[in-house]
């Protein structure tokens, strides 16, 4: 009995540490997007618009061509 509690105990842990570590990742995922477009609701894009922004933000080119980039990605995405 002792043993299944801490499995369960465990379990339970190991769940909330992914899910803060996911909050976490989308928080840091909104600043990202937000400080190239700062006017766009990111809980409206889907994840595949998100992540091809997040791509474009940590990828190689100027902080101009970023920026040209995660804004043709999110007019293309609306």
């Amino acid at each position: 009995m002792n043993r299944i509690i801490a499995i369960a105990a465990v379990a339970i842990a190991t769940v909330a540490g992914a899910a803060n570590a996911m909050t976490q990742d989308n928080a840091a995922a909104v600043r990202a997007i937000n400080s190239y477009a700062p006017s766009v609701d990111v809980s409206t894009l889907d994840d595949s618009t998100i992540l091809a922004a997040l791509q474009a933000i940590h990828g190689s080119g100027t902080e101009s061509e970023k920026s040209s980039t995660v804004r043709a990605i999110l007019l293309n995405a609306n």
